[in-house]
């Protein structure tokens, strides 16, 4: 019970919360929905440099209306063609469609975080954590606990699941391998598409990092010690920063520099997905994770973090023994109320039905009792 409680915000993984930022872009059900396109020439794929290769392309008016139609999945209702290059040609175009919307948030690949498994996750975390502080631990007792600790985190990052959507037959087709939805070579490039991978790719990423950069974190941190003068490796505060990670996202999305609308609501999204997979640690706020220092601020927060009992579990084991015994009290106590009420309405049914019995067998049996309608006396 108490473990339950202490990482109750594991449990509650909810979608809608993870998705609160994308409500500006995301059409109701059913509605007709908009979008823009871009054509390109060159890979949005980013390389090892991690620089965009793409640049936008002068099309004419018929290649636009082709591939918008093809994204809409039907003909579009509207359209205007955009950032004209020459006569009867644009770089970009405009358009409304009314086709079901296919990049509903349900289509996400969210991953599937098991309970059992996330909770001996931070147990196990707890226990090499108390352990490295203890300087009396043998190399031996050390070492195994060490490798089932690494074990488990294997396991985890290796062995991923997703959530199937309710209505796959309306979801664009997703595979594991993310470049194969990035949009061809010299083709054109999708707001909503694009949009749809970057949540895809966070999803993904911070499970990933959950169970191998915040371990690395952890571990960096109890070498530093409190202190953090030095801060952390670049590498660990990437891969925990939910800015870096929508960064990140935009990126392999394919997104180069198109759509700059979109930098706000995927860095909203990576902040809420980032919260709502906590492991009980309350992330740092948006203006920490911009600071210049960021890095050594991130290990003062992880260390200090990691030295609070509420984490690891022993004041939530007293809040969830007082929530337990609260609420044990308040059902004994409707329990009685109810029992109560129940004996005291079946004392009076029976007490009521007695007295019916009685009154009917005095008029009854005794009918000088009953006054007679034929009674002439005054």
């Amino acid at each position: 019970m108490a473990e339950w409680a202490a990482h109750l915000p594991l449990g509650t993984f909810v979608f809608v919360l993870s998705f609160l930022a994308s409500t500006a872009i995301v059409p109701d059900r059913g509605n007709c929905w908009s979008d823009r396109i871009y054509a390109f020439s060159g890979s949005v794929r980013s390389g090892f440099n991690r620089t965009c290769n793409a640049t936008r392309r002068c099309v004419n008016e018929t290649f636009l209306l082709e591939s918008a139609t093809k994204e809409c999945g039907q003909r579009i209702e509207n359209h205007t063609f955009d950032q004209s290059c020459g006569i009867g040609h644009f770089f970009a175009i405009d358009y409304t469609c009314c086709a079901p919307y296919k990049y509903h948030e349900e289509c996400v690949r969210v991953p599937i975080w098991d309970e059992t498994d996330k909770h001996k996750y931070v147990d196990l975390t707890n226990k090499t954590i108390e352990m490295a502080k203890d300087g009396e631990i043998g190399l031996q007792e050390w070492t195994t606990a060490l490798h089932e600790y690494i074990a488990l985190r294997k396991k985890l990052s290796r062995n991923l699941t997703y959530h199937t959507a309710e209505e796959a037959a309306e979801c664009p087709n997703t595979t594991e391998d993310i470049s194969a939805l990035l949009p061809e070579d010299s083709s054109y490039i999708s707001r909503h598409h694009t949009y749809f991978l970057a949540k895809h790719i966070i999803n993904h990423d911070i499970y990933q990092q959950r169970y191998i950069a915040m371990t690395g974190a952890a571990r960096n941190v109890l070498k530093l010690g409190s202190g953090c003068t030095n801060g952390m490796s670049k590498s660990n505060y990437l891969f925990s920063s939910p800015v870096e990670l929508a960064k990140t996202a935009l990126r392999e999305s394919g997104r180069c520099y198109f759509f700059p609308e979109l930098e706000e609501a995927v860095a909203k999204f990576a902040s809420e997905v980032v919260r709502n997979t906590s492991f009980g640690l309350d992330p740092p706020g948006k203006d920490a994770w911009e600071d210049e220092d960021r890095e050594r601020k991130y290990c003062e927060w992880l260390a200090e973090r990691l030295k609070n009992p509420e984490w690891s579990g022993e004041e939530d084991d007293f809040k969830a023994a007082l929530v337990f015994y609260l609420l044990l009290v308040t059902v004994v106590l409707l329990l009685a109320a109810a029992l109560g009420f129940f004996l005291w309405k079946r004392k009076m049914d029976t007490k009521t039905q007695k007295t019916s019995v009685i009154a009917y067998h005095v008029f009854d049996n005794d009918l000088s009792a009953r006054p007679s309608s034929h009674d002439n006396s005054p």
